[in-house]
């Protein structure tokens, strides 16, 4: 983490290059994301001429820019459709629904810089004594009865790995589907329910790399910007995927590994050939509103994306407010300001 931009980041050459999530999936009024950044005038950081990207086969010949863009767009179609019905493997949908991609427009843009800033925007309203940094959570007991200093007694009792106790009302767990994968089995005292466990078993927690080249002139074509970083003076910086490239050697390289953080275990979840979506309803089932689950595993037609995330905070934050007559803050809204 960058203490001084507040996000996920590192520093290759001169610049602070985003190392976690930088895609608004779905750039409308219904993404909540995209409201936030874009009433923050945030989004006025992303230049309004990317430039194309370029799509090549494995054997070098470039493709259609136009048929990769809609076959990529019915690609992430077929993502949000598997959280309903599932049985088929990616390929298989696309052999039934390729005669469709033609009607597909593409609606997802990376959004580089105005990352950084969207963590610092969704804690402005959170009282900085009430935010806690650099404290790991060894356990979580609920279903019980903990005596406080203030006299009161709570049915949740966190404990932190510097030694320290936190105890509350209610939890609302947020880590990822891969940290639940490798930690859920010792993390709850009660111990997690079976069907519970058996979700987290069932789905997969997938690990993607971003790698990142610094040169000292750029070699690419001038008209294509191929996550290409030009948001800093002299800075030639290519962002990429890992895959079959031949490319001069570059100055340096950052790449990511996120799989090896024990705080994430990889990048974002995805539902396994075989396994119905709608087992992430089970994940995202409250344990008698003590103990929530939020996070992108938990929404079946909005995971492994920033505002499916967002959206599954907001349903705990809602179910909470219902349960003490409150109303919860609304939602972002930026149908003004598109």
């Amino acid at each position: 983490k960058n203490k001084n931009k507040g996000v996920v980041g590192e520093l290759i050459g001169k610049v602070w290059v985003d190392t976690g999530a930088q895609y608004i999936h779905g750039a409308s009024v219904e993404n909540p994301i995209y409201c936030l950044l874009n009433t923050s005038g945030l989004l006025s950081q992303v230049p309004p001429d990317e430039g194309s990207t370029v799509y090549y086969r494995r054997d070098g010949q470039r493709l259609s820019e136009d048929l990769a863009d809609r076959v990529y767009e019915a690609g992430e179609g077929i993502f949000r459709q598997r959280g309903n019905n599932s049985g088929r493997s990616l390929g298989e949908h696309f052999k039934f629904e390729i005669p469709s991609i033609n009607c597909m427009s593409s609606l997802m843009f990376a959004c580089f810089s105005c990352m950084f800033q969207m963590v610092e925007k969704l804690a402005e309203d959170v009282p900085k004594e009430r935010l806690l940094l650099n404290k790991a959570v060894s356990k979580i007991e609920w279903d019980g009865s903990f005596s406080g200093t203030d006299s009161q007694v709570y049915p949740v009792r966190v404990l932190c790995g510097d030694g320290g106790e936190i105890l509350a009302d209610h939890v609302i767990v947020t880590v990822s589907l891969g940290c639940l994968k490798a930690q859920a089995a010792s993390l709850f005292s009660p111990s997690l329910p079976a069907e519970k466990m058996e979700v987290i078993d069932k789905l997969s927690f997938g690990n993607i790399a971003k790698i990142f080249l610094e040169y000292e002139e750029a070699f690419w074509e001038s008209d294509v910007n191929p996550c290409f970083l030009n948001c800093y003076d002299d800075c030639h910086c290519l962002c990429f995927f890992p895959g079959n490239l031949n490319i001069p050697p570059p100055k340096s390289v950052l790449q990511t590994r996120w799989r090896r953080n024990n705080f994430t275990h990889g990048s974002y979840t995805y539902i396994p050939v075989g396994v119905d979506g709608q087992v992430m309803d089970v994940l995202a089932q409250p344990l008698d509103l003590q103990v929530l689950f939020s996070g992108e595993a938990t929404i079946k037609t909005q995971y492994s994306t920033v505002q499916g995330a967002l959206l599954s905070g907001h349903r705990d934050a809602e179910r909470l407010a219902q349960l003490y007559g409150r109303t919860a803050p609304p939602a972002v809204h930026c149908n003004n300001h598109i």
